[in-house]
């Protein structure tokens, strides 16, 4: 693959490097050379460190370190240093920390137990394990809220389902209260703390959204008046030539009398 001026330099980083990049401009064949410079280097694959969001793009990557490796193997003599190196290269790959972030840290905290102060044994649930416990403890906690009386969750409550009742039925309360924490997660937002980071940020947030909603029905009330005034002016007129202008007059004094006793209710 060849690089571009910009990608050379993420390839041959001799510090800590940020790569910012929008989708198909390269960023995985950047890495892919990056890892090689390491390994042509001298360093180990099991001393490269190489995480992924999903086990399925850490399987390709490593597939496609392989495949590098392989291409050096078949244009170096085998004879040779070179050779040798990247054939140690190849089997060392195999065993290579190359995976996703969940994996990675899971063993880690195996080979750490003590340090990270949890059972040895512990399991890494998948994505339904963790979604059953997270909707089963939101649930619990709805359940002991609406009991002690909570305003808040019973006003909810009132408007949502705890449960879906059918499969095509509206969102229950448990499955919008999972969303929320997802979004609150995906934030940066910790409930845990009372500061900007964490409560005090929401709490600010719906505050600054409630005054919003003030201004904006204020907005509102004044261009309804100033409709409602137009369509007076115009239901106002006594002398208007021509049959568009006549309905015109009389549609406006209909919508006149109709805002007015809407304004009145």
């Amino acid at each position: 693959m060849e690089f571009n001026p910009r990608q050379q330099d993420a390839v041959a980083f001799l510090h800590n490097t940020v790569v910012n990049a929008s989708a198909g401009t390269g960023k995985t064949g950047t890495l892919v050379g990056a890892y090689q410079a390491r390994l042509k280097a001298g360093i180990p694959p099991g001393q490269i460190l190489a995480i992924t969001f999903t086990e399925k793009a850490a399987a390709e990557m490593r597939d496609r370190f392989k495949r590098q490796v392989l291409q050096r193997i078949s244009s170096t003599p085998g004879d040779g240093a070179e050779g040798t190196h990247w054939r140690r290269v190849l089997t060392g790959i195999a065993n290579a920390p190359i995976s996703a972030i969940h994996p990675f840290c899971g063993w880690l905290i195996k080979e750490n137990p003590l340090e990270a102060g949890v059972d040895p044994h512990f399991t890494i649930w998948d994505e339904d394990e963790s979604g059953a416990a997270r909707r089963e403890v939101i649930l619990d906690l709805i359940r002991a809220q609406i009991c002690e009386g909570h305003p808040g969750v019973q006003a909810l409550f009132r408007d949502l389902q705890l449960l879906q009742p059918a499969r095509h039925a509206p969102r229950h309360f448990t499955e919008v209260v999972e969303a929320a924490l997802r979004w609150l997660n995906g934030l940066g937002v910790d409930l845990n703390r009372r500061d900007r980071q964490g409560r005090n940020w929401l709490e600010d947030r719906f505050a600054a959204q409630q005054a919003k909603l003030v201004e904006m029905r204020a907005a509102f009330e004044r261009g309804c008046g100033e409709v409602v005034d137009a369509f007076c002016a115009v239901a106002g007129l006594e002398h208007v030539h021509g049959k568009n202008g006549q309905r015109l007059v009389s549609a406006s004094r209909q919508i006149w009398q109709s805002s007015r006793a809407l304004w009145e209710v």
